[in-house]
């Protein structure tokens, strides 16, 4: 069987690695997959986010009447609340982090498709990376320093906060030792069980701000509502 493979019509059964391997460079060049990744992600995170946000005052309560204490003053019951609370809310912004980053490469393969028409010679960046504000710097998005900071704290959630126990690097594991996990600049008080839930509003501006980015690239394209 013959199929059309670029300008050349290959021989899907003499030749299946080929189309193949094709089929994943378009797809890995696809801007649009991204947004479908991102989306999915965002929505499985806002609903982790509000049960966390369920969890919260409980938790809070029972975390102010142990103070000083361990959790095993606690009831299994009380455990695990602030067990849910804590695992719901640390996956929940690993997921964010992670739709964030994916619309932030479909912002860049955009614009690395609209400079190819302009320029056929024009190359690639290397995305292949969770650096969340190298990837923004890619897509030319001109950044404030808070939003720097924010996307160095996103960066931590993307490459182990939420996702294992410890960051495999040295250095980070003395920032969190010294300034507690990355989503704690999220909160509103002093302590951790006092989060901006389920989307903390700076987080929320700057996905806005990446859509907005995004549809002017793409008009039309949909498929991420922040404001639901």
């Amino acid at each position: 069987m013959e199929i059309s493979v670029g300008n050349q019509q290959v021989d899907y059964s003499q030749d299946p690695d080929l189309v193949i391997d094709f089929f994943f460079e378009s797809a890995c060049s696809q801007p649009m997959a991204r947004r479908s990744s991102a989306a999915s992600l965002y929505d499985a995170a806002e609903l982790l986010l509000k049960e966390a946000a369920n969890e919260q005052v409980k938790a809070k309560t029972l975390y102010e009447s142990i103070r000083g204490l361990s959790v095993v003053h606690c009831t299994p019951e009380e455990q695990k609340t602030i067990r849910n609370y804590l695992s719901f809310s640390s996956v929940g912004f690993f997921l964010v982090a992670l739709a964030l980053e994916n619309l932030l490469k479909e912002l860049v393969l955009l614009k690395e498709l609209a400079m190819r028409k302009k320029d056929s010679n024009s190359g690639g960046s290397d995305i292949n990376h969770h650096d969340l504000k190298k990837l923004a710097k890619t897509a030319k998005m001109d950044l404030s320093s808070e939003e720097e900071n924010l996307l160095k704290d996103m960066e931590q959630l993307t490459t182990w906060y939420g996702r294992y126990p410890i960051p495999r690097k040295p250095e980070d594991y003395k920032k969190y030792f010294k300034n507690g996990p990355p989503t704690n600049r999220f909160l509103k008080e002093e302590d951790v069980f006092s989060l901006e839930l389920p989307f903390p509003s700076e987080l929320e501006q700057f996905f806005d701000r990446v859509l907005k980015e995004i549809d002017r690239e793409a008009p039309g394209d949909g498929g991420l509502d922040t404001q639901q």
